[in-house]
């Protein structure tokens, strides 16, 4: 009786330790998963937002893209033949697709966006144009929306 007393505490032991190390590799395992580094992303974006806003053919195209009266932002995709859309297109890695809206200074727009996707990385940068070359451009709110293809 002895015996069988010390075999079933072994195995009790046995399925503790088990359980233990179970736990601990589960709690590890589980810990890097969680955490995605955006950082590069978005410092991505806002350099590309940058470049658009200082080169004038891009900035210009902005500024000349219409936004109908009753609205307050257009939705410009990433299939646009836009020569500031194809710059995105060329500098935005190849995994991430994306869409721009362009709106008036103060409203905000996510048109364009797919239902069913997880993370967005937004950028926004305002776009204006030099008043005495331009007196009826109002200046422009360029956001940058991007997520990962599926």
């Amino acid at each position: 009786m002895v015996k069988t007393k010390k075999a079933w505490i072994r195995i009790i032991e046995a399925f503790i330790a088990i359980m233990i190390v179970a736990t601990a590799i589960l709690i590890i395992s589980s810990e890097g998963r969680g955490e995605i580094n955006t950082e590069p992303i978005y410092n991505l974006q806002r350099n590309i937002l940058n470049v658009i806003s200082n080169n004038e053919t891009y900035r210009n195209e902005v500024l000349n893209n219409p936004i109908p009266p009753n609205e307050n932002c257009v939705l410009v995709d990433s299939n646009a033949n836009n020569d500031y859309i194809r710059f995105i297109r060329q500098n935005l890695p190849r995994n991430l697709d994306f869409v721009t809206n362009i709106c008036r200074i103060g409203t905000f727009s996510n048109k364009g966006i797919p239902n069913d996707i997880g993370n967005i990385y937004v950028s926004e940068t305002i776009i204006s144009a030099v008043y005495n070359f331009y007196p009826n451009d109002e200046a422009r709110i360029l956001r940058l929306l991007s997520w990962r293809e599926r």
